[in-house]
C-alpha cells in the first residue's frame, strides 16, 4: 500500500477533536469502536493529549508515573514526517519498504490512564496490592489493544492501527476474536482476554482451560461453556500467552526494581501469589474489573 494513499484516507477523516498530526488518529476515531471509546474515556477521566516529551521517547515504561500524575497522554506527531517522506519519494513510497516506523502508542497509554482513574478509590498499600495494581493496568492496556484489532477488516485499518499500537493485529487473530465475540458474548470475551493477559503478565507460560471456566464463572456471564465455546476461549488464552516471556520478565524486573518493590532479580518469587483468589474475595477490586469490562464492551 502506498503511504500517500494512507495519508489521504486519514485526512478525509479529519474532524473536530482529532489529533491531525498523528497519523491514524482521525481514521481510528471514526472506524474503530474500541479506539474511539478509549479516547473518549480518557477525556472523561480528565486526561489530555499532548506532544510526547524527550524522556518518553527514550523509555516509555518509566514515564507511567508522570502520565497518571500529570494526566497527560503523550502522542507522537508523525504525520508531517510521513508526508515529507511521501513527497521526497514522489508519492511512490510503499508502507512495506519503510525501514523504521515512527509509531505513537497513545492508545496503550490512554488505557493506562483510564485504568488508573478506575482505581482512584481503592487503596494499594501492601506490596502485593501494588504489584497487582500495576499488572492489572498493564493487562487492561493489552486487552484494549488486542480487542481493537477485532474491527480490522482491510489493509487500511490494519496499517492505521499498526501505527498506533504495540500489539500488531493479524488476520487469523482478528477472525478468532470476532468468533469469540459471537460464541462467548462480549462480556465473557473481554473478561477472559483481560485475565489471560493478567496471567501472562504474572509470567504464566501456559494458561489452562480450567482457569477460563473459573474466570467466566466468577467475573463473566454465568453458564457452562459448550465445547465450541471452550475452543474459542482457548484461542484467547493462546493469544495472550504469545507475549514474549523473556520480554515480560525483563520489563517487570526493570519496572519493579525502579519502584523499590523488587530488591533483586527474582521476579518469579515476587509474583508468586494467588492474585485470583484475592480478586475473587475482595469486593472493591472486583468492582474495578467490572468497570474495566464495561469500558471495553462496545
Amino acid at each position: 500500500m502506498k503511504l500517500e494513499r494512507l495519508l489521504e484516507i486519514d485526512k478525509s477523516c479529519f474532524s473536530k477533536g482529532c489529533r491531525r498530526n498523528t497519523l491514524g488518529d482521525a481514521y481510528l476515531r471514526r472506524n474503530n469502536p474500541i479506539y474511539r471509546r478509549m479516547m473518549n474515556e480518557a477525556k472523561l477521566s480528565k486526561f489530555s493529549l499532548v506532544e510526547a516529551w524527550p524522556e518518553y521517547y527514550m523509555l516509555p515504561l518509566m514515564q507511567l508515573d508522570r502520565i497518571v500524575r500529570e494526566k497527560k497522554i503523550p502522542m507522537v506527531s508523525n504525520r508531517s514526517s510521513y508526508a515529507k517522506l511521501s513527497r521526497q519519494m514522489q508519492g511512490r513510497c510503499t508502507l512495506e519498504e519503510i525501514p523504521n516506523y515512527s509509531n505513537s502508542y497513545h492508545l496503550h497509554e490512554a488505557a493506562h490512564g483510564v485504568a488508573h482513574f478506575l482505581f482512584a478509590k481503592v487503596s494499594c498499600n501492601t506490596k502485593k496490592e501494588k504489584i497487582l495494581y500495576a499488572l492489572m493496568c498493564e493487562s487492561f492496556a493489552n486487552t484494549t489493544e488486542l480487542l481493537s484489532g477485532m474491527y480490522v477488516r482491510d489493509e487500511v485499518h490494519r496499517w492505521m492501527l499498526k501505527f498506533n499500537c504495540y500489539i500488531e493485529s493479524h488476520s487469523k487473530g482478528q477472525r478468532a476474536q470476532r468468533l469469540c465475540y459471537r460464541q462467548l458474548g462480549a462480556k465473557n470475551t473481554v473478561v477472559l482476554t483481560f485475565f489471560a493477559y493478567l496471567y501472562a503478565n504474572f509470567l504464566y507460560e501456559k494458561i489452562p482451560l480450567s482457569f477460563a471456566r473459573e474466570i467466566i464463572a466468577t467475573f463473566g456471564d454465568e453458564g457452562q461453556m459448550t465445547a465450541k465455546q471452550s475452543r474459542s476461549a482457548n484461542r484467547i488464552l493462546r493469544e495472550a500467552a504469545g507475549l514474549n516471556l523473556k520480554f515480560r520478565a525483563q520489563t517487570s524486573v526493570f519496572y519493579f526494581r525502579s519502584r523499590g518493590i523488587l530488591k533483586d532479580n527474582n521476579i518469579t518469587g515476587l509474583l508468586n501469589f494467588d492474585f485470583f483468589e484475592f480478586l475473587k474475595n475482595n469486593q472493591d477490586w472486583k468492582k474495578i474489573i467490572e468497570r474495566m469490562v464495561v469500558v471495553l464492551t462496545v
